[in-house]
């Protein structure tokens, strides 16, 4: 057999300072937030708050969640508005499938494109391009199709109005 395994002396006592934690120092304070960018008016928008209005009564429709216009980096939305990195994501999106869609119709010689419509499980996305940018219309997932699509053509007719 096997002689036993010598044990190992007992640890050294601690010292009253390593039984306190340490000390944390303080994080730095971010300084302020700037406001979300739907809320500040977008560059090529001068008066986001009509642009709002509009938003507003397709986001009345039946079915739908919110509204987004996106006009470069700038985003304007109905009801409330997104956070500032939020907002980023949604014009990054909507841009994407934007661009995406234009150039996949060019090249399989479709002509411009009109409207965009992306099914999920949980809803849907319509994307249109629009006078001053990019229409996002997202609902729900028991929306009517066909009043969404009217009620998105009406917004599109608003917003060329106010350009």
């Amino acid at each position: 057999p096997l002689p036993p395994a010598p044990s190992a002396p007992p640890p050294a006592p601690a010292s009253p300072a390593a039984t306190e934690p340490a000390a944390v120092a303080p994080e730095p304070i971010p300084p302020p937030a700037t406001p979300p960018a739907a809320a500040q008016a977008p560059a090529g928008i001068p008066d986001a708050g009509r642009y709002v209005d509009i938003l507003d009564g397709l986001s009345s429709t039946e079915g739908m969640r919110q509204a987004f216009l996106v006009s470069g980096q700038s985003l304007v939305a109905s009801g409330r508005a997104p956070g500032p990195d939020h907002a980023a994501k949604i014009v990054t999106l909507v841009s994407m499938l934007s661009d995406v869609t234009r150039r996949a119709a060019g090249g399989m010689k479709q002509g411009d494109v009109k409207q965009v419509l992306v099914f999920g499980t949980e809803g849907m996305l319509m994307v249109s391009p629009a006078a001053p940018g990019t229409l996002a219309a997202v609902a729900g997932a028991g929306v009517n199709v066909g009043r969404l699509r009217l009620a998105l053509n009406d917004c599109l007719k608003r917003l060329a109005g106010v350009s």
